[in-house]
């Protein structure tokens, strides 16, 4: 797993931009080893009789950790340019918690309304697919359901979605 870590470190850092034609190009490419979108638990918790109990190795993931981010864009006749911002995270998948593959795109539109003025049109997150999360419960020995990453009853754990904030934006620039 390490050596993925490093791959996607020298990838991310030599891949700045690049098109595949003279009219799309993606800029902003960034890819990293790691689960983004949602924060598994630790598996340490502390019991209601204040035992602590380490249950990490059920945490432990045991597939691929990736997550990354670029932008495609398109330029019209000087005119302006068409911004698609896409995150995506590969996922985590546990014993006890398997969060799914997690896309999500935005659209941007930045245009010139003279030499000294620009406009830009932004929804940020604004279609997101997949983060689905579900978790196992452990089982104490009164044959009762728990959370095992708090601790806590089973009917009391807390509900997880992932998901990024959408944002939508108008933004005028000007320079003097």
């Amino acid at each position: 797993m390490t050596v993925i870590r490093y791959l996607t470190a020298i990838l991310a850092l030599s891949i700045s931009s690049f098109s595949f034609s003279d009219s799309i190009e993606f800029s902003g490419v960034y890819i990293e080893g790691t689960h983004k979108i949602t924060t598994p638990y630790s598996g340490l918790f502390v019991a209601p009789n204040n035992e602590l109990h380490d249950i990490s190795k059920f945490y432990k993931n045991s597939g691929l950790l990736l997550h990354g981010q670029f932008v495609a864009s398109k330029r019209f006749n000087k005119t302006g340019t068409f911004y698609i911002p896409v995150f995506f995270d590969v996922g985590y998948n546990s014993i006890l918690y398997k969060a799914e593959p997690f896309i999500s795109m935005g659209v941007l539109f930045q245009t010139n309304l003279s030499d000294t003025t620009s406009i830009i049109v932004e929804a940020r997150n604004v279609a997101q697919v997949g983060g689905y999360i579900s978790e196992r419960p452990c089982i104490d020995e009164f044959d009762r359901d728990f959370h095992c990453g708090t601790g806590r009853p089973w009917g009391d754990r807390p509900q997880l979605k992932a998901s990024l904030p959408s944002i939508l934006s108008i933004n005028i620039r000007g320079s003097f």
